[in-house]
């Protein structure tokens, strides 16, 4: 099974880029390029038009013809294409009626997406809790790895942007080990550094080195035997907070990816604006783009 995951992670030969052509989805479009370039992918970018039913109505779309908001979108995806040719690329643009997640999550499914990229204002505390995060709804719910470009990616990225140096955060628990092929894939195909990490809070420091073994054993255990792997892996353990201990650890290697495994909601609606989760806060405060791989 970890072999399959892998080779699932090399390929990406589909990317779906979800664009609001605000300024937060050009962020990631540099990284979007880079791989699908790399990858020789097919780009399907996607915008989704939301409508809200009227009281007592069943949610249906408004036929075109009055609907204002579609065609103002309808409009500005005809300009999108003609600034954004994907030049050398096979690629399409579709636009959806619906909530984005379930319009990203559809078209996911439908065109057997390897990869979602979209970039994200990071919303955080109260923000995050009365607004919500478009991009936490969608990496809790899809089932192909995600790309996120949050706003603390430094732009321009370089050029023909490639991870060599990538960090894998681990918390011993299902949702992560199953990123854990996916980092491998990456750092292979990349000719990258790999450094799998777990963070530990609240630990006396008399206390931590002993631990500091005990941990590293357990990462070391991680790595599949049947995986085959180029790529250099080294281990290490932060004595912190999960959060600030990834991003510590990603700015002190200078990373250029962290990958982590996510959660599965179960209602992904209302976990979207509960703040203060580790993915949130590791997205919204990031020096570098984040993929999630939910599990």
């Amino acid at each position: 099974m970890a072999t399959s995951q892998a080779s699932v992670a090399a390929s990406f030969k589909t990317i779906l880029f979800a664009t609001d052509f605000s300024s937060s989805s050009e962020a990631a479009l540099p990284y979007l390029l880079s791989l699908a370039h790399c990858f020789d992918s097919t780009v399907i970018a996607v915008h989704a038009v939301p409508f809200e039913a009227l009281s007592g109505l069943a949610a249906v779309p408004p036929m075109v013809e009055l609907d204002a908001e579609w065609r103002d979108a309808l409009q500005a995806m005809r300009t999108y294409e003609q600034s954004h040719p994907f030049t050398g690329l096979r690629h399409k643009f579709v636009m959806e009626h619906g909530p984005l997640r379930e319009v990203v999550a559809d078209l996911a499914a439908q065109h057997a997406a390897d990869l979602i990229v979209l970039g994200t204002h990071g919303r955080q505390g109260f923000h995050k809790l009365f607004a919500g995060s478009f991009a936490e709804e969608i990496f809790r719910t899809v089932s192909c790895p995600m790309l996120i470009v949050g706003p603390g990616v430094a732009l321009p990225p370089p050029e023909n942007w490639k991870p060599r140096r990538i960090l894998f955060a681990t918390e011993f628990t299902g949702g992560s080990i199953h990123a854990l092929p996916c980092a491998i894939a990456l750092a292979d195909a990349n000719d990258a550094k790999l450094l799998v990490m777990h963070a530990v809070p609240l630990v006396p420091w008399e206390q931590q080195s002993e631990l500091d073994v005990s941990y590293q054993q357990r990462l070391r255990k991680l790595i599949p035997e049947d995986l085959p792997h180029r790529c250099a892996i080294d281990f290490t353990i932060e004595f912190d907070l999960p959060a600030p201990g990834i991003l510590t650890t990603a700015q002190e290697i200078e990373a250029d990816l962290i990958v982590m495994g996510v959660h599965r909601a179960r209602l992904p609606k209302i976990d979207a604006h509960v703040p203060g989760t580790t993915a949130s806060e590791v997205i919204a405060n990031a020096h570098c783009p984040v993929l999630t791989v939910c599990g």
